[in-house]
């Protein structure tokens, strides 16, 4: 599945030029079907988009443990890949 036939969440953009992670997300989009790929670019701006998705989307998300930073969480309806 071509990359520009997969969804992408309004700001997101393929931060790389290495055709082989792009080839492989692509591999991974035609195994999953995903509905959108946000590619994470660890920005101020992405980091505040994905906080704002959390505090919206609160019955989707639970902390991991009390211990832990308020970042790491159980996601139920998204597979993240972080590379």
């Amino acid at each position: 599945m071509p990359m520009e036939t997969i969804p992408q969440r309004a700001q997101s953009t393929i931060p790389t030029t290495n055709r082989h992670l792009i080839r492989w997300v692509e591999m991974l989009a035609d195994l999953c079907r995903p509905s959108a790929i946000h590619w994470v670019d660890g920005s101020h701006v992405d980091q505040a988009a994905w906080r704002k998705e959390v505090t919206d989307h609160e019955e989707l998300f639970l902390p991991l443990h009390d211990h832990l930073p308020p970042e790491m969480i159980y996601e139920r309806e998204l597979l993240i890949c972080r590379l």
